[in-house]
């Protein structure tokens, strides 16, 4: 294995289950979640929760309407919240979460 693939993963340990996560850069063990409309981003999940598809997201508030509601977001696989966008102006396509997901212990 090169040097540049070993780096490339990530071993992390979850405290609580111990269960051992792997990340590689590029990766199908990192999921992401994209915005599909141009608005503010509310998340409804913290870094280090669970998720599972079907499951709130967040919600993007329209920016170009006011009176319209916000667009509910949910989870379409699932996984470990790794890293989330900031409650900010989202684009669509713009990256709203990065999920882990179980590895076998080799």
């Amino acid at each position: 294995m090169s040097e540049a693939k070993k780096r490339s993963e990530q071993h992390l340990i979850d405290q609580a289950g111990q269960q051992l996560l792997r990340s590689k850069l590029p990766s199908h063990w990192v999921l992401r979640e994209y915005a599909p409309c141009r608005g503010i981003f509310e998340p409804c999940v913290e870094i280090g929760d669970s998720v599972h598809p079907g499951q709130c997201a967040g919600a993007i508030h329209p920016i170009d309407g006011p009176h319209r509601p916000p667009q509910a977001i949910n989870f379409t696989r699932p996984g470990l919240v790794a890293c989330r966008r900031f409650p900010a102006l989202t684009n669509p396509g713009d990256c709203l979460f990065k999920l882990l997901s179980d590895v076998e212990r080799p």
